[in-house]
């Protein structure tokens, strides 16, 4: 803002009138321009454009990229533009500057680009950027493909927030194999801290609310299902199969204990991608303890 108090043509005083868009400060009196070189103090995000006047001139779009808490220099860094790869100049570029940064948001972007896809909720997201930046810190997948990387790291986060996703969809997705991911996941899981016997449930019974969600299976095959996943955890029955393998038996149980025949288990194998043969190897195992499993909607049935 100005500092003039007095016009020096007119000699009238507190009569100026400020110009942001033009950078001047005029006497309203007399019309003479008091400062030409004015520097506007106001908000970085102001649209300059003539057509808007007064509350309708700001804009959205700020001057430069927003501030990143995942990179060490905020927004700050330094990029020299060169064409060749091999020059000299590249060369000493990526030793002084380095490329961390660069690669990190690569990761971040083509992560955001897969969440899209997948449909998943922003805190999801962000703490899938969190994991990026702490796997990326510890090196453990150094030299490891990125999509490969990025897949373990989603899966690791779905499994933190209890978000009945497959393992599958995600690899179905980036057409990956899926012994690359798993040895990436198993890489990480110590860094990230992923396994406890709760999430682990919690996860199954996601994933059986999903299945049965899908199959629109009616309310009480449904429940039923969810209660006999819970038990097998907390029994222990099936330890170490796969989360989708867990709820799939389940639902296969809760189906054959109501005689429900609108539902196969080619039906379930579908929804869930898990082979048939899977799901029966594990239901086998379960029907063995089927005492310990009756869901309680059974017993209201009885």
């Amino acid at each position: 803002m100005s500092m003039l108090e007095q016009c020096h043509y007119c000699k009238a005083t507190n009569s100026f009138t400020t110009d942001f868009k033009a950078g001047q400060v005029a006497c309203s009196g007399c019309g003479i321009v008091q400062d030409g070189r004015l520097i506007d103090d106001t908000q970085e995000w102001r649209n300059f454009g003539s057509e808007n006047t007064g509350n309708n001139s700001t804009d959205g779009n700020r001057c430069g990229a927003p501030t990143s808490p995942y990179l060490e220099g905020a927004t700050l860094s330094t990029s020299i533009s060169v064409k060749a790869k091999n020059s000299t100049l590249s060369k000493y570029s990526n030793r002084f500057f380095g490329n961390g940064n660069s690669t990190f948001m690569r990761g971040v972007k083509k992560l955001e680009e897969i969440a899209s896809l997948l449909d998943l909720k922003t805190n999801i997201i962000e703490r899938a950027k969190e994991n990026l930046k702490k796997v990326e810190e510890s090196k453990k997948l150094k030299g490891r493909s990125l999509e490969a990387v990025l897949a373990s790291i989603l899966f690791a986060t779905l499994k933190q927030s209890n978000e009945p996703k497959n393992i599958k969809d995600i690899i179905q997705l980036l057409n990956l194999e899926k012994k690359d991911v798993m040895r990436c996941y198993s890489s990480i899981k110590s860094v990230l801290q992923v396994y406890n016997q709760t999430t682990v449930t919690q996860n199954i019974i996601g994933l059986v609310r999903s299945y049965c969600s899908k199959l629109n299976l009616p309310p009480k095959i449904s429940e039923s299902s969810k209660e006999i996943a819970e038990k097998i955890c907390t029994i222990g029955l099936i330890d170490g199969r796969n989360p989708s393998t867990v709820a799939t038996a389940s639902i296969l149980h809760a189906v054959n204990l109501f005689r429900y025949e609108k539902t196969s288990k080619g039906d379930i194998s579908n929804v869930s991608k898990v082979n048939t043969n899977t799901i029966t190897n594990a239901y086998n195992v379960i029907i063995q303890s089927s005492n310990e499993l009756v869901p309680s909607f059974f017993d209201k049935k009885k």
